[in-house]
């Protein structure tokens, strides 16, 4: 069995409260895959590392390595320090919604990767215009939290990344496998995966959109 993938999640309609089906949007638009000397931004929509933090500065190291252009948004590194100064619990969402903008609607950043997951991103995604999205298709990366904008992403019409942050890319490593997995999607090398047969296995071939994410994130949409 050989499978191609291309990490496009679907799931619930973020937005208007309803199921999308899968035969609705079986053709979601690919956003173009990156070269040497992109853009890509790094934000903070679901919670901020303490600008002591030095996640997000080793993970725009390994950036640089692959030969991207890793741009932090404004509020990337706050969190602690927004904290005390706001009396609030983790950066303020209109704050966390400014740089997703930015980052969304500026079109020399081809690509989004957040700081880390965690919770924040329910506070504004129902704020997002799908025609935004739509108008300015780029990858998002990520995982747990990130589930949000993967599930707006996929009601936009677009496909999105599950996978590595930057809070992974900083203690990764050398050839560690999820992180080369994540710059060979990025740069546009989709893999094939070739499974041993199975005495249940049905014979024949199908394809459609992989539907993924945290489903305790998708819960919290309903």
């Amino acid at each position: 069995m050989r499978v191609k993938s291309l990490f496009a999640l679907a799931a619930l309609a973020v937005l208007s409260g309803s199921l999308h089906s899968a035969s609705a949007q079986m053709a979601p638009l690919r956003p173009d895959y990156l070269k040497p000397g992109d853009k890509v931004a790094v934000i903070s929509p679901s919670y901020a590392p303490a600008q002591d933090d030095s996640t997000v500065f080793r993970a725009c190291e390994v950036l640089r390595s692959w030969g991207l252009v890793p741009v932090e948004g404004q509020f990337v590194r706050q969190g602690k320090n927004l904290d005390k100064d706001l009396g609030v619990k983790g950066l303020p969402f209109v704050l966390r919604y400014e740089d997703f903008l930015w980052a969304l609607r500026d079109d020399e950043i081809k690509a989004i990767i957040p700081s880390r997951g965690g919770y924040g991103g329910i506070h504004f995604v129902d704020r997002l215009d799908l025609a935004d999205i739509s108008a300015h298709p780029k990858w998002i990366v990520g995982y747990s939290d990130i589930t949000n904008f993967h599930l707006a992403w996929y009601n936009a019409g677009v496909m999105s990344i599950h996978g590595n942050m930057c809070i992974d890319l900083c203690k990764q490593k050398g050839d560690e496998p999820s992180r080369n997995r994540l710059r060979d999607l990025l740069f546009g090398k989709v893999p094939i995966y070739n499974l041993p047969p199975e005495e249940n296995n049905i014979p024949g071939k199908a394809e459609g959109i992989l539907l993924g994410g945290n489903f305790i994130t998708m819960e919290a949409l309903f």
